[in-house]
């Protein structure tokens, strides 16, 4: 039978657009979840090809082929032959959750990624069953864009997300690349990074994860955007 794992990450993404270099007149953080959120106005499912490589000290993984399929507002199923590692959530945020961490987040300033200006903004996030963290997300002054995300937790765990993205149909920015990394830096791990987390379709098992640091390259391509995905195909697969 068909499997997918999916690695626990605590994850969120998007896009939009304002101008170069540092702003003179910086967004609020509810203008820069709006524009976030506007990105997804116009993708109500998708499917997409990916390529994941997976560079954790210790194991030795080929190359994993996965399909991607989305459909709004939360529906995901991942198609692969065998096993492979995904980040959960790791194609894009979930707007929902976006908007629950509106009133707990603020803007931290102005900071540099990859040579240019980006905004960041911190959520301090807390939730039952969960250890105290921040979410820091880093966008671009051009083009809103998230290019980084990285969650740091109370017991020294840390995860993070980058992000290279290109324009589809001339207005639409979707991930091209993703770089997902993480590192447990106590001499515990904890009930969550011990295990994988089942993905939404009940197709996955749970597995102990024996290493403390690694990273895992996805890259994408042949999107194909509203095509009007039936329910079905995120039914429950026996």
């Amino acid at each position: 039978m068909k499997r997918v794992l999916l690695a626990f990450f605590s994850i969120v993404i998007m896009a939009c657009s304002v101008e170069n270099g540092f702003p003179q007149n910086q967004p609020t953080v509810k203008e820069i979840f709006r524009k976030v959120l506007k990105h997804w106005d116009p993708i109500n499912d998708y499917t997409v090809d990916s390529q994941i490589i997976v560079d954790i000290p210790g194991i030795r993984m080929p190359k994993m082929r996965v399909k991607i399929y989305f459909k709004k507002p939360d529906k995901v199923y991942l198609k692969a032959r065998g096993f492979a590692i995904f980040p959960k959530n790791g194609m894009g945020p979930d707007p929902r959750r976006l908007q629950k961490w509106e009133k707990n987040a603020r803007f931290a300033g102005m900071d540099t990624l990859r040579g240019h200006p980006v905004y960041h903004v911190i959520v301090e996030a807390n939730q039952p069953g969960v250890p105290l963290y921040q979410v820091h997300l880093y966008l671009s002054t051009k083009t809103f864009l998230i290019e980084k995300i990285k969650t740091v937790y109370s017991n020294r765990r840390f995860m993070s997300l980058k992000f290279r993205y290109k324009k589809l149909k001339k207005t639409i920015w979707v991930p091209k690349e993703i770089v997902a990394s993480f590192e447990l830096r106590s001499t515990k791990m904890d009930s969550i990074m011990n295990k994988f987390q089942p993905n939404r379709t009940g197709g996955s098992r749970i597995f102990k994860m024996p290493f403390k640091k690694g990273t895992v390259y996805i890259y994408l391509k042949n999107y194909k955007l509203n095509t009007g995905l039936k329910d079905s195909i995120f039914e429950k697969k026996k």
